[in-house]
């Protein structure tokens, strides 16, 4: 009859014997088939990291659109747009996946702007969440609370126009607005702003009530350098993708460098395609 098998106690009848051998299951890989690792500029968003995006709504609720409305399109708002389109033909459809990286040169620079308490002195400096000339869209009003006028303030936080955030106060507390903007203890990080964050220099005196204030300054850091280039592709390295491009890539030095780059990976095993 069928037993297990035992060479150190060998079976002494005839039939069907089986020795089993645990084995930790081969993980399975990610398919990178449809998936496009592309480094772009834009006006906003996380900048010098990979992002997955697997749509354009998803490109557009991390990046923005980068523009007025109707927006003045960057070329990576034109670039994660057209990738994630493809050719538009059948059987010719576009990425089901982007590894969207947002180069930022040295050049780039956060938005800011420095309100100033009743004294007068500049108390409280709101700085862009993203570097990139979109933040010079957000605007901030100082108001009274409608509830307590005369013990609260609002910071309203404004883009575009259209009021985004609020922040309720005891008016000369400035280390609490701070604190709130910040999600700093007591508060949580979940909580903190999605636009702007916030230094103290000046507590215990109630801001000057303003509308409308710009924050100024933003730079986009879309002027490039090789090395840029070089650092977005050791971050996108060790993601798997089929399809690496970078956005309005002309210079010649540069371009060489990406192809002997994906060349080298290539002979590696990395298969993908790089595209000029």
């Amino acid at each position: 009859m069928a037993g297990t098998f035992s060479k150190s106690n060998r079976p002494k009848r005839p039939g069907a014997y089986f020795a089993f051998q645990a084995k930790v299951a081969e993980p399975t890989l990610v398919n990178p088939q449809g998936v496009v690792a592309l480094g772009f500029t834009h006006s906003w968003g996380p900048e010098n990291t990979v992002i997955p995006l697997n749509s354009f709504g998803d490109f557009l609720g991390k990046y923005g659109q980068g523009g007025t409305t109707p927006p003045t399109y960057t070329s990576g708002y034109r670039s994660v747009r057209d990738t994630f389109k493809g050719e538009g033909l059948p059987g010719y459809g576009g990425a089901g996946q982007v590894l969207g990286y947002r180069i930022v040169g040295s050049g780039g620079a956060y938005a800011t702007k420095v309100l100033q308490n009743t004294t007068p002195a500049a108390a409280i400096t709101l700085t862009a969440r993203y570097k990139g000339t979109y933040g010079g869209q957000i605007t901030l009003d100082v108001v009274a609370d409608v509830t307590d006028p005369t013990n609260k303030h609002n910071l309203v936080v404004k883009v575009e126009g259209a009021e985004a955030e609020r922040w309720v106060y005891a008016k000369t507390n400035i280390a609490d607005l701070v604190a709130q903007i910040n999600g700093a203890s007591p508060y949580a990080v979940a909580n903190a702003s999605k636009w702007v964050t916030a230094t103290q220099t000046i507590t215990g005196v109630a801001l000057n009530l303003v509308a409308a204030q710009a924050l100024t300054g933003g730079n986009d850091g879309a002027t490039l350098v090789a090395g840029d280039f070089s650092a977005a592709q050791t971050a996108l390295e060790p993601w798997r993708f089929s399809v690496m491009a970078f956005d309005n890539q002309v210079d010649p030095t540069i371009l060489a460098a990406q192809v002997a780059w994906a060349k080298d990976l290539n002979s590696k095993g990395k298969r993908f395609m790089s595209v000029v």
